[in-house]
C-alpha cells in the first residue's frame, strides 16, 4: 500500500560518478576522519567548479578533437585504456617497446592535452639495460601521473595569469639556479668529453652515461626526458646539432610545469627536514656525525632524485660544512644553513632577484679574475705552496698536510678562508694509497673559488633585493 503512493526518487545526473570518485579517493587516501575528509573533498570540487567550467569545456574540446576525456575514469579503467594503446604498438607482443615506439604510442593515444603533459609522463619512464621499456610495469605510475595532472589542471585554472607569465619569464632566464648560457656551456663540455672519437655523435648508451655522470644537476626525470626526446631523426645516435638546441628548451618546459614547480616550492624548513632524514639514514651508529665525503654523497644523491644541484652548487653547500679534526661534520647543524641556500637556488620566487644579481656581476670587469688575481697567478701561488710542502717530490700529500697548506694560504694574496678550505677539501678524492694528488686541486681551485665568490655575491644581492 505504501509503495503505491511512495514518491519516485530520480538519481541526479552525475551522482553515481561523483560517489564513485569519492569512494576511490577514500580508499586511496585512507583518511582517519572520513567526515572531515568528505567535507574537504567536496569543498575542493566546488572550488574547482567556481574557478571556471574547465572540466566541461575540456571534455567538449576533447570530444571535438577526437581525444578521450579521462578526467572521471577510475584507475583500472584508465589503465585498460593505456594498455590498449601499448598493445597496439607492440607488434610482436613481447611486452617491451623501444623509446621511440613508446613515445609514438603516447602521442597517438590522444590522452594528453599538451606537449607538457606528455613530457611529464616520458620523464617518469625508465629504460632497462637494453634501452627498452617494459610498459606493463609502467602502467600504475602513468595512471598516477595522468590523474595528478588532471587534478592540478583544474586548480591551475584559478591562478593569476600575470603571475604565471612572470614566473615563466624568470624560469627562461635561470634553470637549476644558473643562466642559460652557463648551462649550455656546461652541457657542451659534457658532450665533448664523452665524444671520444670526435665525430660529434654519441650512441644511445654513451649518451645515457654522459647525462648520468654529468655534473650539471640533472635529475633522474630530466635524464629520462632528454633520452626520450634527443634522437629526433631516429638513427639511434645523438648529434651535437640535435642535442644542444633542444636541451635547454626541454628542461625549461619541464621546470616550468606545475608538477615540478610544486615539488620545488617546498619551504626551507621542508628542505631541512629532507636533508636531516637523508643524513640520518646514512648515520648507522646514530652519532649525529658524518664524514665530509658522506655529506657530499647524500647531497649528490638527493640532487639526482629531485633537487637538481650541479657539482659546483654541491661544493658551495659543502663550504658551510665545518669538519672536526677527524673530518666529521655535525649534519643537523649543517642542514639548517644548507636548506636555506638550496631554497634560494630552486624556489621560483627567488629567481628574478638571482637573475638580476648574476646580470650585474657579468658586467663587472673582475668577472674573469679571482680576488684580483688571474687564473695563472692563482695557479702559481698554489704550485709554490704545495711543492714546498712536498719535500719528497711525490706529487701527493696526506689529507692533513693538504689542509695545513691551504690554511697557511690564508695569509697569502689568495687569502683562503675556512669556507674556501672546506669547499676545496670536499672536492678532492684520495688515490688508492689514501693520499691526495694535489695537481687536481691546483687545476680546479680557480673555478671552484670563483663560483664560491660569485654565489656569495648573488646570495647577498638577491637577499637585499628581496627585502
Amino acid at each position: 500500500m505504501t509503495a503505491r503512493y511512495q514518491k519516485q526518487i530520480a538519481v541526479p545526473d552525475g551522482f553515481p560518478i561523483l560517489l564513485k570518485d569519492f569512494a576511490r579517493e577514500v580508499l586511496r587516501q585512507q583518511p582517519e576522519n572520513i567526515y572531515t575528509f568528505g567535507a574537504q573533498h567536496f569543498q575542493r570540487l566546488h572550488a574547482q567548479q567556481q574557478a571556471g567550467a574547465t572540466q566541461s569545456s575540456d571534455a567538449a574540446a576533447a570530444a571535438s578533437n577526437g581525444r578521450p576525456d579521462v578526467s572521471w575514469l577510475s584507475a583500472s579503467e584508465l589503465e585498460d585504456l593505456i594498455l590498449s594503446h601499448f598493445l597496439k604498438a607492440d607488434s610482436d607482443r613481447n611486452g617491451y617497446l623501444d623509446p621511440r615506439e613508446f613515445a609514438a604510442a603516447m602521442e597517438q593515444s590522444g590522452l594528453f592535452r599538451s606537449e607538457a603533459e606528455l613530457l611529464n609522463v616520458l620523464a617518469e619512464c625508465d629504460e632497462n639495460e637494453d634501452g627498452n621499456i617494459q610498459y606493463r610495469e609502467f602502467l600504475p605510475i602513468m595512471v598516477q601521473v595522468i590523474h595528478g595532472m588532471r587534478a592540478k589542471a583544474l586548480l591551475a585554472a584559478s591562478r593569476n595569469a600575470d603571475e604565471a607569465q612572470a614566473r615563466s619569464t624568470v624560469q627562461t632566464q635561470l634553470l637549476h639556479g644558473m643562466p642559460r648560457a652557463e648551462l649550455e656551456a656546461m652541457m657542451r663540455g659534457v658532450f665533448r668529453a664523452a665524444d671520444v672519437n670526435g665525430d660529434r655523435r654519441l650512441d644511445r648508451k654513451e649518451f645515457k652515461n654522459c647525462l648520468r655522470h654529468a655534473d650539471v644537476g640533472l635529475t633522474r626525470q630530466e635524464i629520462n626526458l632528454l633520452l626520450a626526446k634527443a634522437d629526433r631523426n631516429g638513427d639511434g645516435s645523438i648529434s651535437y646539432e640535435e642535442f644542444l638546441p633542444l636541451c635547454f628548451n626541454i628542461l625549461v618546459e619541464r621546470f616550468s610545469d606545475e608538477l615540478v614547480r610544486e615539488k620545488q616550492a617546498r619551504s626551507a624548513d621542508d628542505i631541512e627536514v629532507l636533508l636531516v632524514q637523508a643524513f640520518a639514514a646514512e648515520d648507522r651508529e646514530r652519532t649525529g656525525l658524518l664524514l665530509q665525503r658522506q655529506i657530499k654523497g647524500v647531497l649528490t644523491d638527493l640532487s639526482r632524485e629531485g633537487l637538481g644541484l650541479t657539482r659546483m652548487q654541491v661544493l658551495t653547500l659543502m663550504s658551510e660544512a665545518e669538519p672536526d679534526e677527524e673530518g666529521y661534520v655535525n649534519y643537523r647543524r649543517f642542514a639548517s644553513g644548507a636548506a636555506h641556500m638550496i631554497h634560494s637556488l630552486v624556489d621560483v620566487s627567488h629567481q628574478a632577484d638571482r637573475a638580476a644579481a648574476i646580470e650585474s656581476l657579468s658586467r663587472s670587469a673582475g668577472v674573469q679574475q679571482l680576488r684580483n688575481l688571474s687564473r695563472d697567478a692563482v695557479r702559481g701561488i698554489l704550485e709554490e705552496a704545495f711543492r714546498a710542502a712536498d719535500e719528497q717530490g711525490a706529487g701527493a700529500l696526506e689529507r692533513s698536510e693538504v689542509i695545513e697548506v691551504l690554511q697557511e694560504l690564508a695569509s697569502s694574496q689568495l687569502g683562503l678562508t675556512p669556507r674556501d678550505v672546506n669547499c676545496l677539501m670536499a672536492a678532492l678524492e684520495e688515490n688508492s694509497e689514501g693520499a691526495i694528488e694535489y695537481e687536481q686541486l691546483i687545476s680546479f681551485t680557480f673555478d671552484v673559488l670563483q663560483h664560491l665568490d660569485r654565489e656569495e655575491y648573488v646570495q647577498r644581492v638577491a637577499a637585499e633585493a628581496g627585502k
